[in-house]
């Protein structure tokens, strides 16, 4: 999965629709002709390489990204496009095409996360990331309603002097199983 980071919509929706559309002529015209290029989201394609081992996806990314990097001219303006890459292969990410989709779509939120120009194969760590990510916010949409967040105030001191200099406000949380 490709997340192609622009400006062209900053210029206005008509130049950004351009730039999409010159972005995707643009990956159309690097990749071989048994590949698949769809538009995945706003500014997402998905590449579907077939028959190509993990190593051969990874140095297909690359590329991708090197061909991204240079500058697309639209509507007499010259932008600059970044892109993240998100990779998972069959059968080692996955068998079904609804897994592979989630599993690439962790690793690309992973190569977002870690700065522009990155690729990311997927790794049952971004899985259990994800996964402990939710359990987190589900649990703590219900601390909230349970009153399971309890307030302390810890005071801050100047040591020299051992005045109070100010406090700091810590929130603990009760968890009904993890403490």
């Amino acid at each position: 999965m490709v997340d192609a980071v622009h400006a062209g919509f900053a210029l206005g929706h008509q130049t950004g629709d351009k730039l999409l559309m010159n972005l995707a002529r643009r990956l159309r015209n690097s990749l071989s002709r048994n590949t698949c290029l769809a538009r995945f989201a706003s500014n997402e394609f998905a590449v579907l390489l077939d028959g190509i081992d993990e190593q051969g996806s990874l140095q297909q990314a690359q590329q991708l990204l090197q061909m991204l990097d240079k500058p697309l001219f639209v509507d007499n303006q010259l932008i600059n496009v970044t892109g993240s890459i998100g990779l998972a292969c069959a059968p080692e990410h996955g068998a079904d095409p609804h897994i592979l989709m989630k599993h690439a779509g962790l690793a690309l939120h992973k190569a977002k996360a870690n700065g522009k120009n990155q690729v990311q194969v997927f790794t049952e760590a971004l899985n259990a990331e994800a996964h402990y990510k939710l359990f987190v916010e589900n649990n703590l949409r219900r601390a909230l309603t349970q009153n399971e967040l309890e307030v302390y105030y810890q005071p801050k001191l100047c040591l020299k002097t051992g005045q109070l200099t100010g406090l700091e406000a810590l929130l603990r949380w009760h968890h009904p199983e993890k403490g």
